[in-house]
């Protein structure tokens, strides 16, 4: 990323395909060309109940409950981030309009950051590996996160 590159928030780490991730749950990038399809391949690999709503609200409630768990019984100030390995991930929303990425953008943006639920969180609550192939998908992601709320 040369000179005047937007950055990207700490919680996203880009990788090579073929670098060492981080653990973590693992998302097939080629299952999430769509909207419906992330919905479906975080579920999955996530485990999120099966009432899940497959929108984005039911999303970041599911989230939510995995980065930010017993809220009313403990603090997880300092606690590891929950890890999401996304495999291939050119092919994150890549059939969707590019206000999708945005969209997931501000929701992991909200979820680790604990802005959605009021709170602050001391380091991120969630991480999201990238495992890419091209650098055309650093290029959207800084397109999507210079028109996020971010």
């Amino acid at each position: 990323m040369g000179d005047g590159a937007i950055t990207l928030p700490d919680w996203i780490r880009l990788t090579p395909v073929d670098g060492g991730g981080e653990g973590g749950a693992l998302v097939r990038g080629t299952a999430c060309r769509t909207r419906a399809g992330l919905f479906a391949e975080w579920a999955e690999a996530l485990a999120f109940p099966d009432h899940f709503g497959h929108n984005w609200d039911a999303f970041v409630d599911c989230l939510l409950d995995l980065a930010w768990p017993d809220l009313t019984e403990r603090d997880r100030d300092g606690a590891a981030p929950i890890v999401v390995t996304v495999s291939d991930a050119d092919q994150l929303l890549i059939d969707e309009p590019s206000g999708t990425l945005t969209t997931l953008l501000e929701v992991v943006d909200d979820v680790a950051s604990g802005r959605t639920i009021g709170r602050a969180a001391e380091g991120p609550r969630l991480r999201l590996v990238l495992r890419f192939r091209d650098e055309e998908l650093v290029r959207r992601l800084q397109l999507a996160w210079a028109h996020s709320a971010g």
